[in-house]
């Protein structure tokens, strides 16, 4: 009995020891370079693709998450975390799997109790190790071009509060001249000319030296940083007026869809599925057709019509959705297509 319990709080302290370590392995900032599903489809939604920026922060034995590089306010949304073994638990039934870790690079991958549907898996990088390495290489040249790895950081955010609310899409970049210190914009594209919407966004971006951060970026004489304005001024039917400006640097935003066509989508996904428990296919499949037609990010309408399609005998065009989702870097669809396609 004696040599049991020995064993067991040798086993404990083991288990104590790992986890310590692991916690100790996470500490600092690790940036996104891929994400992709557990299944290793590609992340086919509105909010999130391949690419798509997320920085994880561990510090202590809280996590917090960053999805624009630019943002230097320190986010008050913290996560306590446990780490057990392999696992990082930040609540009872969730939480991540940690795959991979090495002084450079962190794989890291969802966990949710009960399911494994729609989960992702990142691949990071430790942000201090990719900034050195930039550093270094680009130590020789005059000028650089930001990217989420490395980039200045803004104060505070930007207000707009000068630029007029209407509908309009601008891309360019800011070209920082850290001798002079100023900054000089760049339209490159835009799909609104209204001279008073360009200039206002110019002298708001132009005016925003101060606001920047450029610690760590003195070896260089300018700086490129790619932008994405956006305004929106749309009434919805039956709903509120959407009004605002948006602005992301460095990376581009996704596109997105009308809040009244993703409702819309939604709304016909559900009738679909009224239709299946009425025994109504037809109705079902017409439903699932309107739903992903209003919203091409809702890959679950093309799954549903594949398999009431193939369930029901009309494999071509089965094998047409299961094509596409394999097209959209779908694994289940890939498979299917694989199966009964070829």
């Amino acid at each position: 009995m004696k040599n049991i319990f020995i064993i067991a709080s040798l086993l404990m302290n083991i288990q104590l020891f790992y986890a310590q370590n692991l916690s100790n392995k996470l500490q600092g900032e690790w940036v996104s370079y891929k994400l992709e599903m557990k299944d290793g489809s590609k992340p086919y939604s509105r909010l999130m693709g391949e690419k798509s920026y997320i920085k994880f922060i561990f510090k202590n034995n809280t996590l917090t998450h960053e999805s624009d590089p630019t943002n230097n306010q320190k986010s008050t949304f913290k996560i306590d975390f446990t780490t057990r073994g392999s696992s990082i638990q930040t609540s009872p039934i969730s939480g991540y799997s940690v795959e991979k870790i090495t002084k450079d690079t962190l794989i890291l991958s969802e966990n949710f109790e009960g399911t494994d549907d729609k989960l992702k898996r990142f691949y990071l990088i430790n942000q201090k190790s990719i900034a050195q390495k930039i550093k270094t290489t680009e130590m020789v040249q005059d000028s650089y071009i930001a990217n989420s790895f490395f980039t200045p950081t803004l104060k505070e955010q930007f207000s707009f509060k000068n630029v007029p609310v209407i509908n309009f899409n601008i891309k360019g970049q800011l070209v920082v001249d850290l001798v002079n210190k100023k900054i000089n914009t760049i339209i490159d594209s835009t799909d609104n000319n209204s001279d008073k919407l360009l200039k206002s966004i110019t002298k708001e971006l132009e005016d925003s030296y101060k606001n920047w951060d450029f610690t760590d970026f003195e070896q260089f004489k300018t700086i490129e940083i790619p932008f994405y304005i956006s305004g929106i001024d749309q009434k919805q039917s039956g709903g509120p007026k959407l009004t605002g400006i948006t602005v992301s640097f460095i990376n581009e935003p996704r596109k997105s869809n009308s809040l009244e066509n993703i409702q819309l989508s939604k709304e016909f996904y559900n009738k679909a599925l009224t239709a299946i428990q009425n025994s109504d296919l037809e109705k079902a499949i017409e439903y699932f057709t309107q739903s992903y037609n209003y919203d091409k990010y809702n890959i679950d309408a093309l799954y549903s019509r594949a398999a009431i399609n193939f369930h029901y005998g009309d494999k071509t065009k089965a094998c047409e959705d299961w094509k596409l989702l394999n097209e959209l870097g779908q694994v289940k669809g890939r498979d299917s297509y694989n199966q009964n396609c070829n």
